[in-house]
């Protein structure tokens, strides 16, 4: 071993505790170290240096310290990480889930082996299927026992797991989903028959003005209602105090052709041909309290199988006395009856005041069927049982829209919501008509247009 020189020691020539002198090669000099130091290198953690030691220990799977003798080195090797499941034992520090939170991506997991932590950040399954119970206290980003109670108590009432026991089989258009206790499921039903009644149309309305009018009538009456019923209330101009209200169908005044009775306190009269086409009284000029009604109905008055008959109501109301008569009149004539004529057998006027109103009823379906808002982008649309409003949105394109066959009462709103400039074909079914324009005619409908649509059996779509 050479001998140190004095010359080769630095003027640090007081060693401090446990240093020892280490030759420099570059300065020919010793100089005074930390013992284990080695070459020069200082071990750090984040730029902070860590207190020397005799050893450095690798610990963990994950890396390995191998002695390379050839190479007089030392070789340390860190692996990824090998085991995935061992991830699924990772949890958040605290619950208060603050700080950097890793984003998981599905990598080995599968859509059948969900991993799923409970309140308490423990892995509690990895089946398809998985039970998780509710909280017991307040833990951030899990349910209460309130909030589960409440949860449950919603899923309870809807009874959604039952929906899978829907039966399909022959499901028609326009049917309803009703829930059948006894079966314990969901089955496809017809909406309710709804309620039969008779709908009425006024046909002719008016209140004779100041100077009285000789005649009332009533023309262009439509066919394809039930009945048609009538009703008048007022005075004549005649001096007496009453007087007699004549009707005439399509025109026909020849009294011939007609045949009435009366009902009058017992009485049955009616010898006077003029009294054929009677059908009740006005009060007259003279008795300026006296006052008529009547009330007559017409059954089945555009059938062309029948004579047709009136029955009406009279009521006459006179200073001392008050009078009821009842009559029947018949129309010795197959024809439908399209035009309604009323005069005053004095030849008279009707007086100022005098009301005259024309219904016409048929009996129709109500309710009953689940009307809906549909909205249209594609076409063709063929209209449901049911919808009712349907809203065609045409800023795409044009759109054609098919009418059902129509029945009686039917209503349905189309409207050309677009602002593209395209327009709706409104195509109604077979022959029928829509809005009288013609058998099988369509209806074009341009931006922000609509049509409101009733259905009438003889008249069509109006």
């Amino acid at each position: 071993m050479d001998t140190i020189r004095p010359e080769q020691l630095k003027a640090i020539d007081v060693p401090a505790n446990n240093e020892v002198p280490s030759y420099d090669s570059a300065t020919e000099q010793f100089e005074w170290v930390e013992a284990g130091v080695g070459g020069g290198h200082t071990i750090q953690d984040e730029g902070t240096p860590l207190t020397s030691r005799t050893n450095l220990n690798f610990v963990g799977s994950g890396v390995a310290a191998t002695d390379d003798a050839g190479n007089n080195a030392t070789v340390i090797t860190i692996n990824g990480v090998a085991d995935h499941a061992a991830l699924s034992n990772l949890a958040y520090v605290n619950a208060a889930h603050t700080g950097f939170e890793p984003t998981v991506t599905k990598g080995n997991l599968t859509a059948t082996t969900p991993v799923v932590i409970d309140q308490t950040r423990q892995v509690i399954g990895g089946a398809a299927v998985i039970s998780i119970p509710k909280a017991t206290t307040t833990i951030s980003g899990y349910l209460s026992s309130e909030d589960w109670n409440i949860f449950n108590n919603k899923l309870d009432a809807t009874l959604l797991s039952d929906l899978g026991d829907v039966n399909v089989a022959g499901v028609t258009d326009g049917q309803l989903l009703a829930y059948d206790g006894g079966a314990g499921e969901w089955i496809a039903v017809d909406p309710g028959d709804g309620v039969d009644a008779y709908v009425g149309t006024e046909i002719y309305r008016t209140i004779v003005g100041v100077g009285g009018v000789a005649n009332i009538d009533i023309t262009n009456i439509p066919a394809g209602y039930d009945e048609l019923r009538l009703v008048i209330y007022g005075k004549s101009e005649e001096a007496d105090s009453t007087d007699e209200i004549l009707i005439a169908f399509n025109g026909d005044t020849t009294n011939s052709n007609y045949r009435r009775a009366r009902l009058y306190g017992g009485e049955s009269t009616g010898s006077d041909q003029q009294d054929n086409r009677q059908i009740g009284e006005l009060g007259g000029a003279a008795d300026t309290l006296c006052i008529g009604m009547i009330e007559a109905t017409i059954p089945d008055y555009s059938s062309v199988a029948f004579h047709k008959v009136c029955r009406s109501k009279t009521g006459i109301r006179q200073q001392v006395n008050i009078y009821v008569m009842d009559y029947l009149l018949a129309w010795e004539n197959l024809a439908a009856i399209n035009q309604v004529t009323f005069t005053l057998a004095s030849g008279s006027d009707f007086a100022e005041g005098t009301f005259v109103n024309l219904i016409a009823y048929k009996k129709q379906t109500i309710g009953g069927g689940v009307h809906i808002t549909t909205r249209v982008v594609a076409s063709p649309y063929n209209i449901l049982a049911t919808d009712e409003i349907v809203f065609v949105d045409t800023d795409s394109g044009g759109i054609t829209v098919n009418l059902p066959a129509g029945n009686a009462g039917r209503h349905y709103k189309v409207i050309n919501c677009g602002s593209g400039s395209h327009d709706v074909t409104l195509d109604p079914n077979g022959t029928e008509q829509i809005y009288g324009g013609g058998a099988g005619v369509a209806l074009t409908l341009h931006d922000g247009e609509k049509a409101d649509l009733h259905f009438e059996t003889i008249e069509g779509w109006w």
